[in-house]
Parts: C-alpha cells; sequence; structure tokens
C-alpha cells in the first residue's frame, strides 16, 4: 500500500484558519487516527486529502506523487463517510460496483470484485437488498466495501462508527482494523472518541483549533503528553499548577510539595503536573510512597470495574481524582467521610507546560 506525506497544510475561510500548516507522515500499512474535539479542523483535513476540500496552502503526496491538485477520483483514495452514503435507489451490489462502473472496469471484472468485496464483510448474500433494509452496522459495511472495491492506495475514514450504538462501535471499530491489518491498508482515521482511538491506532493525531499539538503512539500520549490540552483530552488527568521551587521538586499553588522529575524546567519555573488517577494510590500502603499525604474521601462513584474517589489532602486541602480497582476498594477507605492515606511514585508525577 503507498505512503501518504502531508507538507504544510492550510486551510482558511477568510481570516480563519481550520487547518493551519499541518505536516504528517503516514507510513504503508498504518492506521493514523486524527483525533480532536469537534471543530479542530480534523474532518478539513481529512477532506482536503480526498480532494473533496482544495487546500490553501502546502503539498499531498500519496505513494511519493503529487496530488495536491488532482480531483479525487485520481487520487487513488478509498472514503467512508459519517453518513454512510448510499445511493438509497440502488442495491448493496450496485452501491459498491459504483466506484468501478465511474472507473470504467469491465462488467466481469466488476462481478468478481464486488463479490470479493462483500465476502471480506461478511456481506456476500446480500447483494439484491436495498440500504433501508439493512442495519446501521450492515450499511456501514457497505460503505467500507464500496471504499475498498476500488483497491485505494490510501484508506480514509470519516467518524465512522459515530452513529452506531455503544456495543454495535466497538465491534465494527474492531471489523475495521482487522481488515485494515489483513490487507495492509495505509489508514487515516478521524474520531472524537478517545477510546476508539486509543484502541484502534499504531499512532493518533492529537489537533486542536486547526493546529496538531502532538503526534506519537497510544503510550506515548497517554503516559508523556506535550502540553495541558493533550493531557485532559486524553483519558483523566489531575493537572496541578505550580512552580519548580529545586531540582526534584515541585510546589503546588496552593502550597503542596511534590517529588517530581524536573529536569526539563528551570528553578522558579512555572510548570503544571499531571497525574493520572489510577497511578494514585490508597490506603496505608500508600504512606510509605515517595510522595505521600493524609486525607479524606470526598466523594465516592461506582463504575463496576473501579471507584472514582474524590479525595482532599489534610495538608494544603488539595483535591485529587483517583481511580480504585473494586477487586482491592473493599481493603481501603473509600467511603465520604472516611479518613485515609494517598500517595505516587516520583514516576507517576509528570511536569508538562502549560498551553
Amino acid at each position: 500500500m503507498g505512503t501518504l506525506s502531508v507538507r504544510n497544510l492550510t486551510k482558511r475561510y477568510g481570516a480563519m484558519a481550520a487547518v493551519d500548516n499541518v505536516s504528517l507522515d503516514v507510513e504503508g500499512s498504518e492506521l493514523v487516527a486524527l483525533l480532536g474535539p469537534s471543530g479542530c479542523g480534523k474532518t478539513t483535513l481529512l477532506r482536503m486529502i480526498a480532494g473533496f476540500i482544495a487546500a490553501s496552502e502546502g503539498e499531498i503526496f500519496i505513494g511519493g506523487r503529487d496530488v495536491t491538485y488532482l480531483p479525487p477520483h485520481k487520487r487513488d483514495t478509498g472514503m467512508v463517510f459519517q453518513s454512510y452514503a448510499l445511493f438509497p435507489h440502488l442495491t448493496v451490489f450496485e452501491n459498491v460496483a459504483f466506484g468501478l462502473e465511474m472507473r470504467g472496469a469491465p462488467k466481469d471484472e466488476i462481478r468478481t470484485r464486488v463479490g470479493d468485496a462483500l465476502k471480506l464483510v461478511r456481506l456476500d448474500s446480500y447483494g439484491e437488498r436495498y440500504p433501508r433494509q439493512l442495519s446501521g452496522g450492515q450499511q456501514q459495511r457497505v460503505a467500507i466495501a464500496r471504499a475498498l472495491v476500488i483497491r485505494p492506495d490510501v484508506f480514509l475514514l470519516d467518524e465512522p462508527l459515530s452513529n452506531l450504538d455503544a456495543k454495535l462501535r466497538q465491534s465494527v471499530g474492531l471489523e475495521i482494523r482487522s481488515l485494515q491489518k489483513m490487507l495492509g491498508l495505509t489508514t487515516v482515521f478521524v474520531t472524537h472518541d478517545q477510546n476508539e482511538a486509543l484502541a484502534l491506532a499504531d499512532r493518533l493525531v492529537v489537533m486542536d483549533q486547526g493546529i496538531v499539538r502532538q503526534i506519537g503512539s497510544a503510550d506515548e500520549l497517554y503516559l508523556r503528553p506535550s502540553c495541558v490540552f493533550v493531557a485532559s483530552f486524553l483519558g483523566q488527568a489531575n493537572l496541578i499548577r505550580g512552580h519548580v521551587q529545586a531540582p526534584s521538586l515541585f510546589r503546588t499553588n496552593d502550597g503542596l510539595a511534590i517529588k517530581c522529575d524536573t529536569s526539563q524546567f528551570g528553578s522558579g519555573s512555572p510548570a503544571v503536573l499531571c497525574l493520572r488517577p489510577e497511578h494514585i494510590e490508597v490506603g496505608t500502603d500508600a504512606a510509605a510512597l515517595d510522595n505521600s499525604f493524609a486525607a479524606s474521601v470526598q466523594a465516592a462513584t461506582y463504575l463496576g470495574a473501579s471507584t472514582d474517589l474524590t479525595v482532599r489532602t489534610d495538608e494544603n486541602s488539595t483535591d485529587l481524582l483517583v481511580q480504585v480497582p473494586n477487586k482491592i476498594a473493599s481493603s481501603v477507605a473509600v467511603k465520604t467521610g472516611e479518613k485515609t492515606f494517598v500517595g505516587w511514585s516520583t514516576q507517576a508525577a509528570l511536569l508538562i507546560r502549560e498551553d
């Protein structure tokens, strides 16, 4: 499969830049997720790659070929839309065959390739049905087959799971990932769902207000976010502002002294401490950790596999969100008003810069 390179890509609408100077490389057979809140520019970027929106500046290369000014049908991309975009008056077979017919493929070849594409998505017995006779998940599979049947160099998906219910979203997402791996498809996948991106992508591109905030694997972005936006957008995080007081010592604005790695910051530098809730321990064992504080439970929310606690340190009244697996919850204080200890290692606390 082909590679994709985007160089300094910008899209302006008047004075506003919907996408602002974005550069990105996607390797062959890699699945990259464009992740961010609504309006961050991720769909605009995808549509520029597909050729549906003209770039204001920058270049797009697919397989080393400059496609910046080519129309969509000459870019060798297959696109799956959020709304499926199936033709209601055409059968499943005719919908999948549409792209091949527009390219002038022989009828025998169309029949064979459409049959193969429908087998891939487990709809080979549905060729004569119409979209209205299909479930949402089946319609999405038809849209995937239609994109794959043209054998694209790059596979593009725009929020393909957002119209499905939670259980179906998970199963169809895993099907897409399985197909992508099996066929070695170079894929760009747009989503606003953090869990979707973390579960499916080889790498994530986190966007905000038209710019790329960080690119990396799920582990990199979750455990070592480069800024407050990425830390807060990917999962839950305690973000505590303060300054570096001395080497390996951070002082919060509430006055709490915390041991952590300060090597990237000079003495006196403002910073934000990022501490994931699942990295905080609760109970008497926490008293032996690098950072340990007496605290009281302010609130407890049962979430099935875990319980989220809001705890307040006795010293300087700093509130922290703590996630406790319910298999150990019975052995620690988790009820509102109970006294306990909270603690974490030096390695669990990461200093990052303000946005």
